[in-house]
């Protein structure tokens, strides 16, 4: 296994570099003392998370602990996820065996193996009853799917299993002969060196007379034949800068960079060079029956990169990620100021549909705030405000309908969903004139109008010569996040043959059948490669319902990888839906997809190399255990859930819409009662950058607990809505997360559509009761929507990166209990806007964060100890939008200066100097007991 670089190069803009580290995430003000004993303290925490990890090699690295002194623990087996071995009870009535190596297939015996899964899934499907236990014990090998495994009601009590501790893998890809004599030699060219004038690869990158970690300062000279001859000697390309040159602190200076990035923009007197070589071999797969159309390919089990530019590999995105919000490889630079096609105006508007409590007599709901708030919908209160149609229709959402929807969405009207209708190529992709094929090609864009909160992926549709721009298609993908923007910010363009000029880049042609490589440097195919297609997006799909339930269906302890992208498409695993009020748009598909399961279980397995989600719950599922797993390389989210609600808009249905997306979840179609327990996962996000270790969108009850998660974009944990409640958190440890965004924070909430359910609360109005498990509130006796609360405590978060907060509770989150954890960093502890409330901070260790907490209605600060990076990081109630309605005291602060006013109603609260790194750090573990508990079940 590669070693694990994924937290260098991605510090924001005003982070230190500290000695010794690459782009650490640390914010300023922090002491590298403590920031070196906080981050030996989270290796050790997640160590003993999971003992069998042994020295956890790839956090050390995650965390850059050789920084700070410490020796790096070997990579070794013991470090590494291992097949478990299971015992096969004698009183099994069926059991079952497959052999992916079998010369032929057998009746299913030890001795005479199926070959394939899907055979001994039809032999269980004959049992007599669905009520007897069954094992299908899977052999050592690789078992290739070239379709998914359907498990319904007639697989219950069924345990899909590695046969004693032997390795297994259930594989997404096919097989591909590739011997060396079918290879044909495609484009090469020798390496030699190309410029151009006026275009400038380092622009914005650089400083007069400074080294960057990737771009070097080379001298000044008098001009850029003397620049090239410095640079050519072990540089991948150079800049020079003329003496006429607009900034004068850059003029005459030449720049090389180590990396082979290459995308200059438009910038005058100055003058680019590049190193360019091709080394592209074809080969014609048309001969090979189970080749359809490959979505991804593997080399001897890594990815290969689909041809994409500016080249750079997707998997190190978080790498090239820079204090300028801007990439040192992979995407094209902010410089090139790229331009985009307008919107397309849909032919009708969104139909703007408003539901309050008049139209739901007898449901507890209120149609104000206490303390008063301006954010309807938001914070439980208020109106439903959706839309139906519109730009969500003509942009090929499923269902067109959603938050974002509606012009006028009561948060920001100005941010309905919208996207740009394609992209200019002057002066961002002027290659793009002489592309054989530009449809079918993929342009993936960051949101243009900051933030950095989603990207988009779009299919190109056309190239249109006249106007000189890549046209999208609009009803295939570029519709992954809520907020609209009539342009996009950095972006890449993959799926292109042209591009197809860097090493481990490949193209396939669809119709022809023809697969392009470009093998590293000027090496040769030598048709010893094991080439693996991939195309299979669902690999396990577990399809039932609330009526007909599948009960007890287990798959444990294998390797599951190569399941296809499915960030665009048009099967059913790629369309992709705004579940609720979220931000996040996000498709019913994942390697395991679930949907109608009782008591089913995921457990011990590895996930790698999943192009798409991890594994996805989907409406009614009641008890599946998450548990054990391990995850890597992941292009999407690990986990996620996603319920749908009623049609009815009213409570006599007078009022419906064709979609389950009504206020009322009533009918109890959501996933309930999941737990996510001691799985390790790392890189997600790959190719989807609004992307998390679990997505939840209308579900309640989970329990997330013991979790370790480390290197993704955006949040750890996202809920995107405030639907049910009742879950809960804790003993997590999260780290790196935030990486290539902002606006964000490890976990992070939205609750912008209040949700009527008959598990919710009565609020008694109680301000002197802010203690106990339900504060202000009782269960209600009849339908709310005020969501029963949840609970966050005993989590270990170092929140490094753009951070915005360790708990983001964002756009009108309420009914959280956060207590008992230790938050180190962020800018702020606790978080509550846009019509927030009852959001209950107590017991936590805050260390170095910019604030200690934000106003709301009915919000709870107390018996906390924070330590700020400055001295104005506590406000006490003397703010003036200090609400009445909040609680603030008996917490102990601690900042430079040991000073701090503290105003009326703010009793028992303390100001001090600074603590100790030991002292802080070890009050944080304490403050975790009985955490880190085993989670090596």
């Amino acid at each position: 296994m590669p070693m694990l670089i994924s937290l260098l190069g991605c510090v924001l803009a005003g982070y230190p570099e500290t000695p010794s580290f690459v782009n650490a995430g640390t914010p300023g003000g922090v002491p590298p003392s403590y920031d070196c004993t906080v981050r030996e303290h989270a290796w050790n925490y997640a160590k003993a998370l999971h003992p069998s990890r042994g020295d956890f090699p790839s956090l050390f690295d995650a965390l850059q602990l050789q920084a700070c002194g410490l020796s790096p623990p070997q990579q070794h087996e013991d470090s590494e996820w291992k097949a478990p071995k299971y015992e096969t009870p004698a009183d099994v009535p069926l059991t079952l065996f497959c052999d992916a190596n079998a010369q032929k297939s057998g009746d299913g015996s030890i001795s005479s193996p199926f070959q394939t899964i899907s055979e001994a899934l039809a032999a269980v499907e004959k049992r007599p009853s669905s009520q007897s236990p069954a094992i299908i014990n899977l052999r050592e090998g690789t078992f290739y799917l070239s379709d998914q495994l359907l498990l319904t009601p007639a697989h219950s009590n069924l345990t899909i299993q590695n046969y004693n501790g032997e390795n297994v893998t259930v594989s997404g890809g096919v097989p591909l002969s590739t011997p060396k004599q079918a290879w044909k030699k495609d484009l090469i060219i020798e390496e030699h060196w190309e410029t151009v004038s006026n275009m400038n690869n380092v622009h914005n990158k650089v400083t007069a007379s400074k080294n960057k970690t990737d771009i070097k300062f080379l001298g000044t000279y008098q001009n850029g034949d003397d620049c090239a001859l410095v640079a050519k000697g072990g540089y991948e390309s150079w800049s020079w800068y003329s003496a006429n040159y607009s900034d004068q602190t850059l003029r005459g200076q030449c720049f090389g960079s180590l990396s082979s990035f290459w995308a200059p923009a438009p910038d005058p007197d100055t003058i680019s060079s590049r190193k360019v070589k091709s080394n592209r071999w074809s080969i014609d797969l048309s001969d090979q029956p189970l080749v359809k159309n490959l979505l991804g390919l593997r080399l001897n089990t890594k990815r290969a990169i689909r041809a994409k530019y500016p080249n750079g590999d997707p998997e190190q995105s978080g790498v090239y990620y820079q204090p300028s919000q801007d990439y040192t490889k992979g995407w094209a630079s902010l410089a090139q100021k790229t331009k985009w096609v307008e919107p397309i105006k849909p032919k009708k508007n969104a139909t703007r549909i408003v539901i309050t409590a008049e139209d739901w007599p007898g449901v507890e709901w209120p149609m104000e705030q206490e303390g008063g708030s301006t954010w309807t919908g938001e914070g439980q209160w208020g109106e439903y405000h959706v839309g139906l149609g519109g730009y969500c229709d003509s942009q090929g959402l499923d269902p067109p309908f959603g938050y974002w929807c509606t012009l006028d969405a009561p948060r920001a009207p100005k941010l309905y969903f919208r996207i740009p209708a394609g992209i200019y190529i002057d002066g961002a992709i002027p290659q793009a004139v002489n592309y054989s094929k530009p449809n079918g090609a993929v342009i993936q864009s960051w949101r243009g109008m900051g933030g950095r909160w989603f990207s988009n992926l779009c299919l190109i549709d056309s190239f249109d010569k006249e106007t000189g721009a890549l046209l999208f298609d609009h009803t295939t993908g570029c519709n992954h996040g809520g907020e609209g923007e009539d342009s996009g910010a950095q972006w890449w363009i993959e799926n292109v043959k042209e591009e197809c000029d860097d090493d481990n880049e490949f193209y396939f042609d669809p119709d022809d059948k023809i697969l392009y490589y470009n093998f590293n440097g000027t090496s040769e195919p030598t048709g010893f490669e094991q080439f693996v297609g991939v195309q299979t997006k669902v690999l396990f799909n577990i399809s039932a319902s609330q009526q007909k339930p599948a009960q007890n269906i287990n798959i444990r302890g294998l390797t599951i990888r190569d399941a296809a992208l499915t960030y665009l498409g048009h099967t059913a695993a790629d369309v992709h839906g705004f579940p609720t009020g979220g931000d996040w748009a996000i498709q019913r598909s994942a390697a395991i997809t679930i949907e109608g399961c009782e008591l089913c279980a995921v457990a011990d397995n590895k996930f790698t190399r999943i192009d798409g989600n991890g594994v996805i719950l989907l409406n009614y599922n009641r008890n599946v255990s998450i548990t054990n797993n391990d995850m890597s390389w992941i292009g999407d989210t690990a986990f996620a859930t996603w319920g749908t609600t009623g049609t009815c808009l009213n409570q006599n249905c007078s009022k419906s819409i064709p979609y389950p997306y009504s206020p009322d979840a009533r009918n109890g179609n959501q996933p309930w009662y999941t737990l996510l327990q001691g799985n390790v996962v790392r890189e997600v996000g790959v190719y989807e950058k609004q992307s998390s270790f679990y997505n939840q969108a209308a579900a309640g009850f989970t329990t997330v607990r013991g979790n370790i998660f480390f290197n993704g974009p955006r949040a750890g944990i996202n809920f995107q809505d405030g639907l049910m409640g009742g879950d809960i958190l804790e003993g997590n440890f999260f780290a790196n997360c935030v990486r290539e965004s902002g606006d964000h924070g490890p976990f992070n909430s939205w609750d912008r559509v209040p949700y009527l359910t008959n598990f919710g609360m009565h609020r008694v109005f109680d301000k002197a009761n802010i203690t106990g498990d339900m504060p202000g509130h009782v269960l209600a006796t009849g339908p709310s929507i005020l969501s029963q609360f949840r609970v966050i405590k005993k989590n270990f978060i170092l929140a490094v990166y753009n951070s915005q907060e360790a708990i983001d509770n964002d756009d009108g989150s309420c009914h959280y209990l956060t207590h008992d954890n230790y938050f180190v960093y962020a800018t702020y502890g606790l978080k509550s806007d846009f019509g927030g409330q009852w959001n209950h901070h107590y017991n936590n260790i805050y260390a170095y964060v910019g604030g200690c907490y934000g106003h709301g209605n009915n919000d709870a600060f107390y018996d906390n100890l924070c330590q700020t990076r400055g001295n104005n990081g506590y406000t006490s109630t003397c703010a003036s939008d200090y609400p009445p309605t909040m609680t603030i005291k008996g917490n102990r602060v601690h900042n430079p200066s040991g000073v701090v006013k503290f105003c009326e109603g703010d009793v028992n609260s303390t100001a001090s100097t600074l603590l100790s790194d030991q002292d802080l750090d070890s009050r944080g573990a304490n403050i975790l007991k009985p955490w880190p508990m085993s989670m090596d079940l």
